[in-house]
């Protein structure tokens, strides 16, 4: 192969693991409102299954409905769909199945729950079983605020109300990358190997 095919192959082979390693931003946005999360949705093991009630739920609401049926007027961060903890539950999981960088959400409070008292959502990431993310954030009732959770390593993530009683948070856009694997780290230095003998 001659160094010009080297050096392309290369090109394509960084361009094609840059797209395979790039942020998956989860909006709920494919599913039905008002639905339970299918327990293998997008390959990860989401807790409870909303249509089949219970606890631990993920469940999904557009925005419009919110809107329509209390008389707020909460933008939308992608249409139509956000998440919620359908019961109120206090603890909300997801099993991502591998490593991803834990990267960012947009999250506030379902409206006219002051009177259980706005809930905080604690955010809790897991890595092989150890705990490695745990931080707080509080929600404003009519308008979403933004987390970034720094890009940490978890195959784990928890969502849990800070409230006694059930009360109900709503998260959109939340945003995982990809840990590369060995096989993909192996043809990157590969790759960076091409080029650099290219260049001399």
């Amino acid at each position: 192969m001659s160094g010009k095919a080297r050096f392309l192959g290369a090109v394509a082979v960084l361009a094609f693991s840059g797209a395979a390693q790039g942020d998956l931003v989860i909006g709920w946005d494919d599913l039905d409102s008002k639905q339970g999360l299918p327990l293998d949705y997008l390959g990860f093991a989401w807790s409870g299954d909303g249509a089949a009630g219970g606890s631990g739920d993920w469940f999904t609401v557009s925005v419009a409905y919110i809107n329509d049926f209390y008389g707020s007027s909460l933008p939308e961060i992608s249409a139509p769909n956000v998440a919620s903890n359908a019961s109120g539950d206090d603890d909300t999981w997801v099993l991502l199945g591998g490593d991803y960088f834990l990267e960012s959400a947009f999250y506030t409070v379902w409206p006219n729950v002051e009177e259980l008292g706005a809930p905080a959502m604690r955010v809790t990431g897991f890595d092989d079983g150890f705990l490695v993310y745990d931080e707080t954030f509080v929600t404003t009732e009519g308008e979403w605020s933004f987390a970034d959770f720094g890009g940490v390593v978890i195959d784990e993530l928890h969502i849990s109300r800070t409230t006694p009683e059930p009360a109900w948070w709503l998260m959109d856009d939340l945003t995982l990358r990809p840990v590369p694997g060995p096989a993909t780290v192996a043809v990157l230095a590969l790759a960076g190997l091409f080029v650099t003998r290219r260049r001399k």
